[in-house]
């Protein structure tokens, strides 16, 4: 028998990947569904390749091909509900020390990066660690500022949630 470790399902590095992930969208709103498809596609890179973005992003897309794993072969649907409850218990981590904060009247988080403790920006910026810069880059240019929701969304794109009864 084989142990596989897998870092989708690990608190520790689901708090690593939204605190990366801080990084990249602090002072703005988010979803909850984009924070989570956001941590999904940190977690496994390679669901860029499969991600519905158009024409003009086939290039760029396959690159992330390269991250495929043989030991990690998973569905991404059952995959990203099964992280669910690790999300929320890294969620509730980072609201309990101000990374995070819920803006009930919007109801979206309010991200400030200042938070995050000098210890995990230190591991987040070291050239080697867990996570993939190449997937914070195309999230950074490609992802944080896509509409979740209506076609060609984020949720469309990644096909993860289901989004056919999204209000636009």
């Amino acid at each position: 028998m084989m142990l596989v470790y897998n870092k989708s399902i690990d608190v520790n590095h689901t708090i690593l990947r939204l605190s990366a992930l801080s990084m990249e969208l602090d002072g703005k709103e988010v979803e909850k569904d984009r924070l989570r498809i956001l941590d999904f596609i940190l977690a496994h890179p390679v669901h860029i390749s499969k991600m519905n973005l158009g024409k003009d992003m086939v290039k760029e897309r396959n690159l992330f091909k390269s991250f495929e794993n043989n030991y990690q072969n998973y569905s991404g649907n059952n995959l990203f509900e099964i992280m669910n409850p690790v999300q929320d218990m890294a969620i509730s981590y980072l609201e309990n020390i101000g990374v995070i904060s819920f803006k009930k009247d919007k109801n979206r988080f309010f991200i400030d990066c200042k938070k995050v403790s000098p210890e995990v920006k230190e591991v987040i910026t070291m050239e080697i660690n867990s996570l993939s810069s190449q997937a914070i880059n195309f999230i950074r240019n490609h992802l944080v500022n896509m509409n979740l929701v209506g076609k060609g969304g984020l949720k469309s794109a990644s096909n993860l949630i289901g989004c056919k009864y999204d209000a636009i």
